[in-house]
């Protein structure tokens, strides 16, 4: 059995607490298997690879829930992420990398670390979110800007 696994994600840069699309691509180059668990991850780029705390979506597997990859084919699972929170060892004023990446178990106990993305992150400060806000009262009229 050979399986190999893959992370995307769309888009690669995001602002914190936007919702990021991630694929899994398990690709199996031997005969038959089933696919029994998969655990996605999201770990700081280099550093103390400590977790990210993150609201994520899950693989549509698990118990009860086997999916088998033929042989010679590939299987291809989307769920979304959420990052909550960088780690407060990169600089707030730049994008923080992080590493998206998962586990992927089969039937027969084998382990595979999937090759995981990087998605940077855009923290407060570089993502921020402009509105306009137009009034005209009897008094004061015009348009301003506010930055939330």
């Amino acid at each position: 059995m050979a399986i190999t696994a893959t992370v995307s994600v769309d888009p690669q840069v995001a602002p914190l607490g936007s919702r990021v699309a991630v694929t899994l691509t398990v690709s199996n180059s031997g005969s038959s298997t089933t696919v029994t668990s998969v655990t996605p991850c999201v770990t700081e780029v280099g550093g103390t690879q400590q977790t990210i705390p993150c609201l994520l979506g899950s693989p549509p597997i698990g118990a009860g829930l086997n999916v088998t990859v033929p042989a010679s084919s590939s299987l291809v699972m989307k769920y979304d992420l959420v990052v909550l929170e960088v780690p407060r060892t990169l600089n707030a004023r730049t994008l923080a990398p992080v590493s998206v990446g998962a586990t992927v178990l089969t039937a027969d106990g084998s382990r595979t670390l999937a090759t995981a993305a990087t998605l940077n992150v855009g923290t407060p400060s570089t993502s921020s979110t402009y509105g306009a806000l137009l009034f005209n009262v009897p008094q004061q009229s015009g348009l301003y800007a506010a930055h939330f």
